[in-house]
C-alpha cells in the first residue's frame, strides 16, 4: 500500500495520515463545484468525477491476497481483495448520500451503515437523529470502514462518527474519512482524537469563518447536491 503525502502548498507537508489527491481532473471539477454560478446538472457531473476519484484514492488501503487465476494464455498470481475482510460504507446524511452511491458501484460487496446528523448552527456541534451501525461487528479485526463526509469543517461530525466505531473495536488504522475539502481545525480535531485515521480530500482550506463554514470551501454541499439551496 501507498504511504505517500502530497502537498497542500508549496514547501508545506500534510499531518502524517492525511491525504490529498492532487489531480488536474479533480482541481477542474472542484473548481465547477466551488462556483457560486450553480447549476444543479453541472454541479452533479462534476461531483460524481471528483467522488470517483477520492473513493479510489481511500480504498488503495484496503488489504489483497494473492490468488492463483488461468488467463487464457498460462496460469498466473494476481491481487484481489481478502474475503475475509469486511468493508463498511458510512455515509454522513444527507449529503454523504451522493458519495454512498458511487462508493457502491466501486464496493458492491460492501454494507451500509447510514449515519443521521446536522449541525447545531449556535454551538457547532452535532445532533444525531438517525444511526444504523452495527451493534456487535464479526471480527473488528479484518472490519474496514469508510466514512463519507463532503466536508470536513470544525471536525465534530466526523470525530462523533469516528467515535461510534473505535468504540465498537474497529482499529483506526482500519478506518478512512473521505471528504471532498477539509479545513485545518477540523483536521486537527480529528488527529488530536484519533492520529492513525486516514482522510482523504481533494484540498485542505483556509480556515473557518466566524459562522464554521469552511473557507472559501464550496456552500452547503447537501443543498447544491440535492439541488435544495434557498440562494
Amino acid at each position: 500500500m501507498r504511504e505517500t503525502v502530497t502537498n497542500v502548498t508549496k514547501g508545506a507537508e500534510n499531518p502524517a495520515n492525511v491525504y490529498v489527491l492532487e489531480h488536474p481532473v479533480v482541481s477542474h471539477n472542484m473548481a465547477a463545484l466551488r462556483d457560486a454560478d450553480y447549476n444543479p446538472e453541472k454541479y452533479r457531473l462534476a461531483l460524481k468525477r471528483v467522488l470517483t476519484l477520492l473513493i479510489y484514492e481511500g480504498t488503495k488501503f484496503l488489504p489483497t491476497i494473492k490468488k492463483s487465476i488461468t488467463t487464457p494464455i498460462c496460469p498466473t498470481e494476481v491481487d484481489v481483495f481478502d474475503e475475509q475482510t469486511e468493508i463498511t460504507l458510512a455515509p454522513i446524511l444527507r449529503a454523504g448520500l451522493a458519495f454512498c452511491e458511487i462508493a457502491q458501484e466501486i464496493l458492491p460487496m460492501a454494507s451500509v451503515q447510514h449515519l443521521g446528523m446536522y449541525r447545531d448552527e449556535k454551538t457547532l456541534t452535532p445532533v444525531w437523529y438517525y444511526n444504523k451501525t452495527f451493534t456487535n461487528p464479526k471480527n473488528p479485526e479484518k472490519n474496514f470502514v469508510f466514512i463519507l463526509d463532503p466536508m470536513i469543517a470544525t471536525g465534530n461530525s466526523i470525530s462523533d462518527a469516528i467515535a461510534g466505531y473505535v468504540n465498537k473495536n474497529i482499529p483506526e488504522e482500519n478506518i478512512v474519512c473521505i471528504s471532498l475539502l477539509a479545513a485545518p481545525e477540523g483536521i486537527k480535531k480529528v488527529r488530536e482524537k484519533f492520529a492513525k485515521v486516514k482522510i482523504v480530500t481533494s484540498n485542505i482550506d483556509e480556515g473557518l469563518d466566524a459562522r464554521g463554514y469552511i473557507v472559501p470551501g464550496l456552500g452547503d454541499a447537501g443543498d447544491k447536491a440535492f439541488n435544495t439551496q434557498s440562494m
